[in-house]
């Protein structure tokens, strides 16, 4: 597993975006553990396989095991800080993304709320007005009022024909009563 982990460590090292902190201390694990470390191993599992003395006593070995270890366990750290260090650079991207789609769907928001109110002040109201006029102009109330004459969009227009209906059965009732 510690070898397989290692061809890991040892590719992402190799990358240009690897940080800086982490190759070094895969450098200094590869030359204490896999360099000093795996040298003098390899020298004692010789001797011990061919009946020979150790080339190190035991406090020796135990020394350079520990350092060996101490290696790996720094290597250990510095990835984790580095990990650490990365994951909070994601999640102060992460929260500021989310504060920006936020400001973006609060201000949608409100351009929305804006238009409603735009076409129910200046489109829905008068056509209900001027509707209104229409059903009391079918009714023989000529005496009212034609809201919006003054408009100069479409509202304007269908509010001037009315008015010209109005004018048209006030012209009617005049010609009917001489």
């Amino acid at each position: 597993r510690l070898e397989q982990s290692w061809a890991s460590i040892e590719v992402y090292s190799n990358r240009s975006f690897a940080n800086p902190a982490t190759v070094s201390a895969v450098a200094a694990a590869k030359a204490e553990f896999f360099g000093s470390f795996s040298t003098l191993r390899d020298s004692v599992y010789k001797a011990n396989a061919e009946n020979l003395p150790y080339p190190v006593s035991g406090n020796e070995w135990m020394t350079a095991a520990t350092r060996a270890i101490d290696s790996l366990l720094t290597l250990s750290d510095v990835i984790g800080k580095a990990t650490s260090s990365y994951a909070a650079q994601v999640e102060a991207s992460g929260f500021n993304s989310f504060v920006a789609s936020t400001t973006v769907l609060a201000i949608a928001i409100l351009l929305g709320a804006f238009a409603f109110w735009i076409v129910v002040t200046r489109v829905t109201r008068p056509i209900h007005a001027l509707t209104d006029v229409m059903s009391r102009l079918s009714g023989g109330d000529l005496e009212l009022a034609v809201p919006s004459i003054e408009r100069r969009d479409e509202v304007g227009q269908m509010a001037r024909a009315v008015e010209i209906f109005r004018e048209a059965g006030l012209s009617n009732r005049r010609l009917e009563a001489e």
